[in-house]
């Protein structure tokens, strides 16, 4: 089993954040020739964490709604 690593930083500015990195995995994916198998995304963080398939509009409203304080609000309105 052939393996191979790739450190990316990556930095926002704000507390809370998402940040899609599909085009840089795609990139390195296609550095190292890789035409099957598994990639492993490990956030070197304690506060950090990785969605997978998450990049969905209703998901980034609740988590975003929910970190302002307002999803109880929403809640009640509907």
């Amino acid at each position: 089993m052939k393996t191979s690593t790739k450190h990316l930083t990556i930095k926002t500015d704000k507390r809370i954040d998402f940040i899609n990195i599909t085009k840089e995995v795609e990139e390195v994916v296609r550095e190292f020739g890789v035409r099957e198998g598994i990639v492993l995304i490990n956030p070197m963080h304690i506060t950090a964490s990785v969605f997978i398939n998450d990049n969905e509009g209703g998901l980034l409203v609740f988590f975003f709604c929910r970190s302002w304080g307002v999803m109880k609000k929403i809640m009640l309105i509907r």
